[in-house]
């Protein structure tokens, strides 16, 4: 698995971006890594389970760089970035967590 690529498309406010990814790291049952580039940035990502008596803990690390004029304005448009990414993680887990717990 470590090596296999992947393209990703994120779409936000009816536009798409496409992203080139490579898994740099796997552990099964444990963690999975990712490097991916696209038009405007460079993202390092991992994501670590681990049990917790009854529960389990989704852990996400990542590494945003902007590329070009993007690397500008991040500079000054930081606190946005960050809510807006914040806000957008806090969706996926919620709704990943809903998943998890669903009865089939």
């Amino acid at each position: 698995m470590i090596g296999t690529t992947f393209r990703e498309t994120i779409e936000e406010n009816g536009s798409g971006v496409e992203m080139q990814g490579i898994v740099t790291d796997y552990k099964e049952n444990e963690s999975l890594a990712m490097h991916m580039s696209g038009k405007y940035n460079v993202v390092d990502v991992e994501w670590r389970i681990e049990e917790m008596g009854e529960y389990t803990r989704l852990t996400l690390y990542s590494d945003i760089r902007f590329k070009s004029l993007v690397k500008i304005l991040s500079i000054f448009m930081r606190p946005v970035f960050k809510k807006r990414i914040t806000e957008q993680l806090r969706g996926e887990f919620a709704r990943l967590k809903e998943l998890c717990e669903r009865d089939n």
